[in-house]
């Protein structure tokens, strides 16, 4: 193949289709870059078509805001990185593993060279963890620079954090702050996007503690709000040595089970 008056390899395919490898041009951008002729040459004879090709450089994304969307609702990604240039082909791609939703035209919006608008569309489900989003001057070649992007769905159950707690054996002793929020089939954090309130309760059962009578922590409740809520005044009176089991639950989603562990 040659592109202009440089020469680079190709592969045969078929009478119908030859795969050339373009040279790298890194100073090459779609406004300055009126195209340069792709000819090929076979046993010394050369085509004269004159077909046009437009080299692009590259571009890089470093940051987008925001960083996760819900999977039925549009909304408008705001990229920046570098490389950003005016061209029919420019587009963006919200991809994971298996997955990659592409738009174009109208869905793009050019602010700057540094400075690119996307707009997530519906998709079908949420994505896998981790997705990224990524942008592509020509429409074939993408950034490769894997920033990531969550596309989130409703809440499917509830997470806690931390899992496990270790106390010293006290008179009384405070549980440290314990955070319970639900999540997706996928795991993601649903947050702001779950819209619902559910009434969390918080009790503790025996593990390998020995036990007499009631356990000693009386529930708790607490409602959450964003797909969030914390419990900060659970406390333990008099516990004996031993595993016991913080059990968090509500009437929507399974239960979630944190381990305390007494010393």
């Amino acid at each position: 193949c040659c592109f202009a008056d440089t020469p680079a390899p190709a592969t045969w395919v078929s009478s119908t289709e030859v795969r050339c490898r373009a040279p790298l041009n890194a100073n090459a951008t779609i406004d300055v870059c009126e195209g340069e002729a792709l000819e090929v040459s076979m046993e010394g004879r050369r085509t004269h078509n004159r077909v046009k090709l437009v080299a692009a450089s590259t571009p890089a994304v470093l940051a987008c805001a925001p960083t996760r969307g819900y999977y039925l609702t549009p909304q408008w990604v705001t990229l920046t990185g570098y490389g950003f240039v005016r061209s029919p082909n420019l587009g963006c791609r919200f991809f994971a593993e298996g997955v990659t939703v592409a738009v174009m035209g109208p869905d793009v919006r050019l602010v700057s060279q540094t400075e690119l608008q996307c707009l997530q569309p519906v998709v079908a489900a949420p994505f896998p963890v981790p997705s990224y989003v990524e942008v592509t001057l020509d429409g074939q070649v993408y950034s490769q620079t894997h920033v990531r992007y969550d596309i989130v769905g409703p809440p499917a159950g509830l997470k806690a954090e931390p899992m496990a707690i270790t106390l010293q054996a006290n008179v009384s002793n405070l549980l440290p702050m314990v955070t319970v929020y639900s999540v997706d089939v996928i795991d993601h954090r649903v947050g702001n996007f779950d819209r619902a309130q559910y009434v969390v309760t918080a009790g503790l059962w025996p593990g390998t503690a020995p036990w007499a009578g009631e356990p000693p922590l009386a529930a708790a409740t607490a409602l959450t709000a964003d797909g969030e809520t914390t419990f900060d005044s659970l406390a333990l009176d008099l516990p004996k040595v031993g595993q016991y089991a913080l059990q968090l639950s509500s009437p929507s989603f399974p239960s979630v089970v944190v381990g305390v562990y007494i010393t």
